[in-house]
């Protein structure tokens, strides 16, 4: 039977092992992800602080950007999310996967996500959710999507009147100055009237900008805007 000496010498021994491996995980870690983030380098995002701002209303501006940057594999996307990171989130982030590296292949984007995700939800409060909701705008964002993120974060909010909130932030957000007037000149009751006009006119302004941009066009048919012959 081990003395009390030895049993909390080997119990030492251990935890300097276990230090010791981490540390080597990490500093490998560190090297593979050096070696990677050189395909990034044009990607560029402002970095993830969980002490100034939730992951609800970052993943989906974070996911957008990479769609348009190019970055559509999920395996590069991992690596992209991850160096959006602010310092300290990163070394979080690296402490809750070991031993497996963020490099490795059973280490998805999804994993990285959910967990998030996760953090969010623990700590992702009503009052929270209604500040978001206040200063959620559409931006360069289409209308689906400003809708899909206004309707994700009012269910977080516990709004007293969810319709009349979501049509009033609706209206108010929406970049298009010509779209926002008409919603308030024509005082749509519900959101879900609002929300299809705003697209009608999304498809209207899709259209004209694409006849606007037409430069070329086959023999015998007019260029929009010329005189007729």
């Amino acid at each position: 039977m081990l003395s009390g000496s030895s049993a909390s010498s080997g119990a030492s021994g251990r935890r300097r092992r276990r230090t010791h491996r981490d540390h080597r995980n990490r500093e490998s870690h560190g090297e593979d992800l050096r070696r990677v983030s050189g395909n990034y380098h044009k990607f560029h995002f402002n970095s993830f602080d969980d002490t100034k701002q939730t992951w609800a209303t970052y993943e989906g501006a974070l996911l957008m950007a990479l769609a348009k940057s190019g970055i559509l594999e999920p395996a590069e996307q991992k690596i992209a999310v991850y160096l959006s990171l602010s310092a300290d989130v990163k070394e979080r982030v690296a402490a809750h996967f070991l031993p497996r590296k963020i490099t490795d292949r059973d280490v998805t984007i999804e994993h990285l996500l959910w967990y998030f995700r996760e953090k969010d939800a623990m700590r992702y409060t009503p009052t929270m959710a209604r500040r978001d909701f206040a200063l959620c705008k559409q931006g360069n964002r289409s209308i689906d999507e400003y809708v899909s993120e206004l309707y994700r974060i009012a269910g977080r909010a516990d709004l007293a009147s969810p319709d009349r909130s979501i049509l009033i932030q609706f209206s108010q957000g929406i970049a298009n100055e010509e779209c926002k007037r008409a919603l308030i000149r024509y005082q749509f009751q519900t959101a879900d009237r609002a929300i299809a006009h705003a697209k009608s006119f999304e498809a209207m302004q899709t259209n004209a900008d694409y006849l606007t941009s037409a430069t070329f066009v086959p023999s015998g048919i007019l260029q929009v805007g010329s005189p007729p012959l």
